[in-house]
């Protein structure tokens, strides 16, 4: 049984690769709409607006006055926002005027117990970060001072409360991992998952050409179980789909520099997308009265099923929206791969691997189900 069922996959596998098309959609395509995408995009990314000027009043003395120690309130917001990548502080005896002048791009008066900020020519965006900043930082000095305030009315000695009130965290330099594939990652997932709906439809949608011309009917009147030409053909295009989307996958991160995660993480979400793709291959094929309409069909499936997952940029969505697109097998495979990349084992991508084998389930049952309009023929 299993020596005829890896006769009738080697034969598959042969007429395939023969086939420029299974090679041209497997691999060429895709590579090259990788590359070409992640030039448009990174670009894109890297030509980001530039530095953020922002002044600040009440960082030095004030000549013009009796001398005095700079604001500790205005020492503390630059502080902060120098800790932003894309933002420069400069000290401003007035803030407003450097705005209106030109010299800034915000401004932030600090007068006594109110922050004022000024906005000049600026994104929403940038505008939106450093408010959030100061009002943050605002609100931190606010919390110190009520707390003085209390130890000072309970009757605690201000000179002993560092002693009280200990270290309560530590900090060491680093980086948070956001789970999230980066634009050249998120493109390599996107166009694997894509053009893998196109390879493994090219062996599975045989079954409607060898149904035209006849061959299928010979090998199901050979000595051997039906079911078995049948799992010959999912077992083809497994094996295509998964050395296609391995191949593009080493390909993007030698050439994009993308660390995908460990291997036998990788290879399972491979594995899992592979299936889930393939299933729904299946459902294409018994639903196709003719060959022309099963390779229609699965066009119209990868390219709804790839689009909606990311294939060529993330789709966002709330609600019920967002239900129906975390189902795609295509997003979880991108999902999945993020997690990966961020260091995530086994337990960690489990949720996508279950949505992926419970996509594949379900499309199993709808092709076992629906009526072969093919066979009706």
């Amino acid at each position: 049984m299993i020596a005829r069922l890896l006769t009738l996959t080697w034969a598959d596998l042969r007429t395939q690769l023969r086939s420029p098309m299974v090679l041209l959609f497997a691999i060429v395509v895709p590579a090259a709409l990788i590359v070409v995408l992640h030039l448009v995009f990174s670009s894109a990314v890297d030509g980001s607006s530039d530095e953020v000027v922002v002044a600040v009043t009440g960082l030095t003395e004030n000549a013009d006055e009796e001398p005095s120690p700079a604001d500790p309130t205005a020492a503390a917001v630059a502080g902060a926002l120098r800790g932003l990548d894309s933002v420069q502080v400069t000290d401003s005896g007035d803030a407003r005027a450097a705005v209106a002048g030109g010299d800034a791009d915000l401004g932030v008066l600090i007068r006594g117990p109110r922050i004022e900020l000024v906005r000049g020519d600026v994104s929403d965006i940038d505008a939106s970060v450093v408010s959030s900043v100061v009002t943050g930082v605002a609100a931190g000095l606010r919390a110190v001072d009520v707390a003085v305030a209390a130890a000072t009315e309970l009757g605690v000695d201000p000179s002993g409360s560092g002693e009280v009130a200990g270290a309560t965290l530590t900090t060491r330099p680093g980086q948070v991992a956001d789970e999230q594939l980066d634009v050249g990652g998120a493109l390599v997932a996107g166009q694997a998952g894509l053009f893998l709906l196109f390879t493994v439809g090219f062996a599975v949608l045989t079954l409607n050409t060898e149904r035209e011309q006849g061959t299928l009917q010979r090998l199901y009147a050979a000595p051997m179980p039906r079911w078995l030409v049948i799992a010959a053909k999912a077992l083809t295009a497994a094996i295509l789909g998964c050395v296609a989307t391995g191949i593009l996958l080493v390909t993007g991160s030698v050439l994009f520099d993308i660390d995908f995660g460990a291997v036998p993480v990788v290879a399972g979400l491979v594995v899992a997308v592979v299936l889930a793709a393939t299933s729904v291959a299946f459902i294409v094929a018994r639903i196709a009265r003719t060959a022309e309409q099963a390779t229609m069909a699965q066009t119209v499936v990868a390219l709804v099923l790839g689009i909606a997952g990311g294939a060529f940029s993330p789709l966002a969505a709330t609600g019920i929206a967002a239900r129906i697109l975390d189902a795609n097998p295509i997003s979880a495979f991108s999902r999945g791969l993020g997690i990966s990349s961020a260091g995530g084992g086994w337990a960690e991508v489990s949720g996508e691997l279950l949505t992926m084998a419970a996509f594949t389930f379900g499309c199993l049952v709808v092709a076992r189900l629906v009526p072969d309009r093919g066979q009706a023929r």
